[in-house]
């Protein structure tokens, strides 16, 4: 593996991403500029800072000039030791390009829910133009030996616009959902357009072996003239006289930042109160972004289902379900926020008792500080997406867990489920039965394989952690040897 203090002096590198780092906010009237939070940002920042490097991305402001956004990273700047280049969009472009084609029709499709996708060709229109803005801004800033790496379905054309500006400089791109299956991939009308676009890139990073092998299956039926090398962990397709690298590399988290935090007075003191407060009962624990893809009506169906077929557990164990509100003014995201409501409600009145009330449910953002918190107050973390591409709770839940006590229940349609299925149980969302008797046997398993497991799994997420994962796609990106590639494993549900 790539040390990465030689990767940090290697290469200047080029962030490209729907977002910056950053958020603008109104006080006193004055716009300022703080910092973002994310795993991405905090493994990217020593690498920029250390080269000098660029983030280009839509600050998230409509009031604000382009000059005014610029003196604005300016400062930021200073104070930070990396260049920020915004890109301004209008309030159409991002209704029609990042709500309307990336978030009703790329984000519900690539996660297999192509009931909500909404075919609008406005869409479309709007999605190309945007790409080709974002190369167009980004070509002045690009220097020969540049690291480019270009993020997230936002940005699956920006490679195309480059390309034909005749650049030198080799482009990476990653994918941080995952990527839809042929069958439902057929149903995008610009499917020819949008892989064409994507192999104008030099390499194409996926989260999971299931995800390059859509990508791979939908490329060899809908793509006749390009030819495809096949390696043990990676292809190359041919195309154009060029090759394009694809390989499979699981995103991660900073491991020792939860951890050290985890382990912080404060942090434990209020984990320490938290299950006070709840009686010293045990403590299952969710936290999800508001969206259809986290199966969260469904973890409550199981939730609802262990509850009836487990009378014995009642006040014994407390349900602490988060939800941090996202896109809720969207009438989708709404409509499912009702319907958590009322499933919480209706699964509160059937089985609460005096002194004792099922699930507590939260609607709101936490503090990282008390995030920690629950994650180490938690027995058992519940995490059952219907589909995601990685999902980092289970990992942060991990790396926090510093009394290596706790129990992973994980859904086998997450891509983290690649890296943990040893260690973690798995569960099929929508099988209630199976969620309802998973929460069981993680409740009453031994503390001896609590610990075995959970020590196994802390030795897995530390070691392959977020600087592991970008040093791994650096690597790939600048090797001509299949043996310097590193090889990631697959999860398939059993009887596949």
């Amino acid at each position: 593996m790539e040390d990465l203090t030689e990767l940090l002096t290697s290469q200047r590198f080029i962030v490209v991403s729907n977002r910056l780092p950053i958020l603008i906010k109104s006080a006193g009237g004055r716009p300022t500029i703080s910092p973002a939070s994310g795993g991405l940002i905090t493994a990217l920042e020593p690498l920029l800072k250390r080269n000098h490097g660029v983030w280009v991305g839509w600050p998230g402001n409509f009031d604000l000039s382009e000059d005014e956004v610029l003196k604005l990273s300016e400062k930021y700047h200073h104070r930070m030791g990396y260049n920020l280049h915004p890109i301004i969009l209008t309030k159409e472009e991002v209704e029609l390009f990042y709500e309307g084609f990336s978030n009703e029709i790329l984000w519900p499709l690539f996660h297999d829910l192509q009931s909500e996708c909404h075919f609008d060709p406005k869409f479309w229109e709007t999605y190309q133009t945007v790409n080709q803005k974002f190369a167009i801004k980004s070509l002045p800033l690009i220097e020969n030996d540049d690291f480019i790496w270009i993020h997230d379905y936002h940005l699956m054309l920006m490679g195309q616009y480059l390309r034909s500006e005749e650049i030198s400089t080799k482009m990476s791109f990653f994918l941080h959902i995952p990527f839809a299956p042929l069958d439902i991939f057929l149903k995008i009308p610009w499917r020819f357009e949008i892989l064409r676009g994507l192999l104008q890139y030099d390499f194409i990073g996926f989260q999971t072996k299931r995800d390059k092998r859509n990508f791979i299956h939908c490329i060899k039926t809908l793509l006749k003239d390009i030819t495809i090398r096949t390696y043990k962990n990676h292809e190359i397709c041919l195309i154009e006289g060029r090759e394009v690298y694809i390989g499979t590399f699981p995103i991660s988290i900073d491991f020792d930042e939860f951890s050290n935090l985890a382990q912080k007075g404060d942090v434990a003191e209020e984990a320490r109160e938290l299950k006070e407060t709840l009686n010293e009962a045990k403590i299952v624990f969710s936290v999800d972004r508001l969206d259809y893809t986290k199966g969260i009506p469904y973890r409550l169906d199981g939730i609802r289902r262990f509850l009836e077929k487990y009378p014995e557990m009642h006040g014994e164990v407390i349900f602490l379900q988060l939800v941090v509100p996202s896109r809720t003014h969207i009438s989708e995201y709404h409509d499912l926020k009702a319907r958590i409501d009322q499933m919480v409600s209706e699964i509160n009145s059937q089985f609460t008792r005096p002194g004792w009330v099922p699930i507590q449910y939260m609607f709101y953002e936490l503090s990282r500080e008390r995030l920690v918190a629950y994650y180490r107050a938690a027995d058992v973390i519940l995490v059952t997406p219907v589909k995601d591409g990685m999902n980092l709770v289970a990992k942060e839940y991990v790396a926090a867990n510093v009394e290596e006590n706790g129990v992973v229940i994980l859904s086998e349609f997450a891509g983290a489920a690649a890296q943990m299925k040893e260690y973690s149980l798995l569960v099929n969302p929508y099988d209630v039965e199976g969620v309802a008797d998973s929460i069981h046997f993680a409740l009453n398993l031994p503390a001896s394989d609590r610990k075995s497991f959970m020590q196994s799994l802390r030795k897995l997420i530390k070691t392959e952690d977020i600087y592991h994962w970008i040093s791994s796609i650096h690597q790939a990106t600048h090797s001509s040897s299949d043996e310097d590639i590193p090889v990631t494993e697959e999860y398939i549900p059993a009887e596949y």
